[in-house]
């Protein structure tokens, strides 16, 4: 992406395990889940570009909708038939997912690829387009953690949070530029908070002041309560924070639906799974397997056991969502 700004930990991170399977053995597979916003594509993409030369057979990258609009998620057949026509294989006239599954393989046991299967869905819709050998590396960004592709097929995991302070102010200088952020660093520092070192927030907010005849006016409404509203994209509904949020919310099953909604009625950020069992007006056991999910979907992170966090923008989120009684 354009402007790729810090993650410098994420990347080491991401080139050592990288490294490992080229070298000692390691599954190739890499998943790189992360909530809605985080920077998962962006990050998955930046590591291609840097690690090209270590792969002289190519680079795929395919977008599987497991979360937009306008899309529903690509079937595995179908993105089988986009990673032949990738990998120059002919059209056979046949759609049989076996004899699809068996050339992929065939074609890529020997090759060195880095392959980005981008913004998948679920384990099923992944595990097909693994490659038939061990020389290619596959990394799979989804806001789902994708457990399954750990347990059976070794996939080694990495959880992208918000960004760190300094690189979240970095991003945003790049765009509204160097000498208007150290001109306005406290402002500037407020703005990144409210955005909650969300990189997307960051670089909505970022490209609104910038082309604003007031910059110093616009500042001033990304610190006010209607934070929403600022973050959407004109023209653009696909990039709006609150479109982006709407995904990973209809995704849900709807017992999970149901609690992340009761969360907004909460009183701050951080509860425990008690608190969410006194919000929802049910059993902690209950609870605690729709908790669950949400912690899957990267839209709650459990730091302690039993004790919860969301990210502030999500926790607004949820808050404008209408809120229901009964759990079930």
């Amino acid at each position: 992406m354009a402007g790729f700004t810090g993650r410098t930990a994420e990347l080491r991170k991401l080139n050592d395990l990288v490294t490992a399977a080229q070298t000692t053995g390691e599954s190739g597979v890499i998943v790189l889940s992360g909530g809605p916003g985080v920077g998962k594509s962006a990050l998955a993409v930046h590591l291609g570009h840097t690690l090209a030369r270590r792969f002289p057979d190519g680079q795929l990258h395919l977008d599987l909708h497991g979360f937009a609009h306008a899309a529903r998620p690509m079937s595995p057949a179908a993105a089988l038939r986009h990673l032949l026509a990738a990998l120059g294989a002919a059209r056979t006239g046949s759609d049989d997912a076996e004899q699809q599954s068996a050339l992929y393989r065939s074609l890529t046991a020997r090759r060195r690829l880095f392959i980005l299967l981008d913004n998948a869905r679920s384990v099923e819709q992944v595990r097909p387009l693994l490659p038939g050998g061990s020389s290619s590396v596959i990394v799979v960004t989804s806001r789902y953690s994708l457990a399954g592709l750990a347990v059976r097929d070794g996939a080694r995991r990495v959880t992208l949070d918000v960004m760190q302070e300094e690189e979240a102010i970095s991003l945003f200088s790049r765009i509204v530029g160097q000498p208007f952020t150290a001109r306005e660093y406290p402002v500037v520092r407020n703005v990144v908070a409210a955005c909650a070192r969300l990189p997307l927030a960051l670089r909505i907010a970022a490209a609104r002041i910038n082309s604003a005849p007031s910059p110093k006016v616009a500042m001033a409404e990304f610190t006010e309560c209607n934070l929403f509203g600022n973050l959407d994209v004109p023209g653009d509904e696909e990039t709006s924070l609150r479109s982006v949020f709407d995904w990973s919310y209809r995704a849900l099953p709807a017992d999970a639906a149901q609690l992340f909604r009761a969360l907004g009625t909460g009183a701050g950020a951080e509860l425990t799974l008690q608190d969410a069992a006194e919000l929802i007006e049910a059993g902690p056991r209950l609870v605690r397997h729709a908790m669950n999910t949400l912690v899957d979907a990267n839209l709650v992170h459990e730091p302690l056991p039993d004790h919860f966090r969301m990210n502030t923008l999500v926790f607004a989120y949820a808050r404008q969502l209408d809120s229901v009684g009964h759990f079930f």
